[in-house]
């Protein structure tokens, strides 16, 4: 078995660089992403994702100012579990934005079992259910 990789796409009406500002700053994706998130954005650079109780550790792999920032994470009980994440900024024609999130499981033999997949697909449900959220809150504050 191959690992496995879970994409969602999300549309916003703001810009792109709106939607760069919620998934690039620590204080914007303790908002949605986890309870509490360190991170130093930089490539190479490390933190901390903490949801739920459970405590990731995270690695920076890229990061493309406004456009897409990368990171391996995995459970610190486990490290043998890691997944890479990206997340993608795009601009649409009517001056909107998507962002594009996709994660790839892999486990120590390669591969994520079916409760890792399933595991994952609700926690990313619940993710951008919140920054939908995060997103409602800040044009009501405008």
């Amino acid at each position: 078995m191959q690992p496995v990789t879970i994409t969602r796409r999300v549309d916003f009406a703001f810009s792109p660089d709106e939607l760069w500002q919620l998934v690039s700053t620590p204080d914007s994706l303790s908002a949605w992403l986890g309870d509490s998130v360190e991170l130093d954005l930089r490539p190479a650079g490390s933190g901390v994702v903490i949801d739920g109780g459970v405590i990731r550790d995270v690695r920076v792999t890229e990061v493309s100012n406004g456009r897409r920032l990368g990171f391996v994470w995995c459970d610190r009980d486990d490290p043998s579990t890691p997944s890479h994440v990206t997340f993608d900024v795009e601009s649409d024609r009517d001056g909107g934005s998507h962002l594009v999130i996709t994660e790839t499981l892999t486990a120590s033999g390669g591969a994520a079992d079916a409760a890792d997949i399933a595991g994952a697909q609700a926690a990313w449900e619940v993710r951008v259910l919140s920054l939908w959220a995060c997103t409602v809150v800040a044009a009501l504050v405008q």
